[in-house]
């Protein structure tokens, strides 16, 4: 849709296209095409149109017929008319200010309608916004006398019903501003047309045609043979100024057409840049995580593949760390170590979620009592009592780095950590014996991190 500002300047070009005589209107486009923007929010009224120059014998094959037919019709004019022509000059130059003086005085009521509407929308908005948060706080604490009254305050219930609070407000807030911006749209539409049409008006507004109904009223004494010509010269004037009326409309429809085109091609190619940017964060976030877990610098690449090229034969950082433990102070002591790395992350994300810390906790104990053991301690979600460590996993030449299931996986925690924390958290048998310790733990790491930033 074409903004306020190109409206305004289609209209100013269509009002010099039917009065190319108008040297104000012209020099006002000339100073905005250059400067880039409108010189003056109000239009200054044409002065004097300047009358056709006389046809000589260098320049009448180029000359305009309407033109001529100006000529033609002034010089019948000028025959013995003098002081009615002085007196219709007059009278045309006068009326023809008064109406683009009222057409301005328009245009500028119009605005300042606008303005007026635009404020007004903005001071419902707050109002509504205002009220929106008083009722907002009023059922939060509500919401939070009613936990207290039940002992649930700082519980997982009194904390979703918290949460629930914040989206009814949020989705009340987003309803207002909504509103506030379909009323904003209607009130500039309104101006949009009532502006343009304002301009078709002034437009039609020409002296010369006021100047030749005034002169027509006074001419009491033309004699007959100038009354018929003057009278055919001027069928002939409308006639050429219809034909370039309708020459004008076709070309306005043209343009108009040409307009909703581009607007059209616009759209597409937003379309395609949006896109763009969504694969090209994707891709970034995906480059960041490898960094991250692998302690390499890793480039963005538009595929998965050439992601895991980058990171090949490396090792998450977590497994160098555990195999270094390993080989200098021995398997309890890596595992110690592991224990004291997964218990701080459990201890961060506890900050996050009281609720869930516990229970993150008490699994990762278990994880690594099963590791440890290798059976499987009752308790774990998604695992049955006494299963034995690394049950049903792959061939030990499989590389879970280049499973296109775990790069699948990996976009799926990128996108939604919480909801794929929990699937890890109640599967976590299954992930193991697909992707093995290593990668089920590379994935619960990636969720946490998501869901801590």
């Amino acid at each position: 849709m074409a903004s306020l500002a190109e409206i305004q300047k289609q209209n100013l070009q269509r009002y010099i296209t039917q009065n190319p005589n108008n040297q104000d209107a012209a020099a006002r486009l000339q100073a905005w095409n250059t400067s880039g923007s409108d010189p003056g929010s109000g239009y200054k009224a044409p002065s004097q149109p300047t009358q056709p120059a006389q046809a000589n014998a260098t320049n009448i094959v180029q000359q305009n017929p309407m033109q001529k037919a100006f000529d033609d019709y002034y010089k019948v004019m000028n025959s013995g008319f003098g002081d009615a022509e002085s007196l219709a000059r007059n009278q045309a130059s006068r009326l023809a200010q008064e109406k683009k003086g009222a057409y301005q005085a328009s245009l500028q009521n119009a605005a300042t309608n606008r303005d007026v509407g635009l404020r007004g929308v903005e001071s419902s908005l707050a109002d509504a916004k205002q009220r929106t948060e008083e009722t907002a706080f009023q059922q939060y604490l509500a919401s939070r006398q009613n936990m207290a009254n039940r002992g649930l305050s700082g519980q997982g219930l009194a904390k979703d019903e918290d949460t629930r609070l914040q989206l009814a407000h949020n989705r009340e807030i987003l309803g207002h501003e909504r509103n506030a911006a379909d009323r904003r749209y209607a009130i500039d539409q309104a101006y949009n047309d009532q502006s343009k049409a304002l301009y078709d008006q002034m437009g039609q507004v020409s002296e010369s045609d006021l100047y030749n109904e005034l002169f027509a009223q006074y001419r009491s004494q033309a004699a007959q043979e100038q009354s018929m010509k003057a009278q055919q010269l001027m069928s002939y004037i409308n006639a050429m100024n219809q034909q370039q009326q309708q020459e004008l409309d076709n070309q306005f429809r043209q343009d108009q057409f040409g307009l909703q085109k581009e607007q059209f091609q616009y759209g597409q190619e937003q379309d395609s840049l949006n896109r763009r940017e969504a694969d090209k964060n994707r891709n970034l976030e995906l480059a960041q995580w490898f960094t991250q877990n692998y302690g390499v610098p890793v480039a963005p690449k538009e595929s998965y593949q050439g992601l895991l090229n980058q990171v090949q034969g490396i090792k998450p950082l977590k497994v160098q760390e555990f195999e270094e433990d390993k080989r200098r102070f021995g398997l309890n002591y890596a595992l110690e170590q592991q224990a004291k790395s997964i218990s701080a992350m459990n201890a961060q994300t506890s900050r996050m979620s009281a609720n869930n810390s516990a229970s993150n906790a008490n699994f990762n104990r278990m994880m690594d009592i099963w590791k440890a053991t290798g059976v499987a301690p009752s308790g774990i979600s998604g695992v049955e009592a006494g299963t034995p460590w690394y049950q049903g996993t792959k061939t030990t030449n499989y590389n879970y780095k280049t499973d296109p299931d775990f790069a699948e996986d990996v976009g799926s925690v990128m996108t939604t950590p919480e909801k794929s924390l929990q699937m890890l958290t109640s599967n976590a048998q299954r992930f193991i014996q697909k992707y093995g310790y290593e990668g089920y733990q590379d994935l619960m790491k990636a969720a946490r991190s998501q869901i801590e930033e």
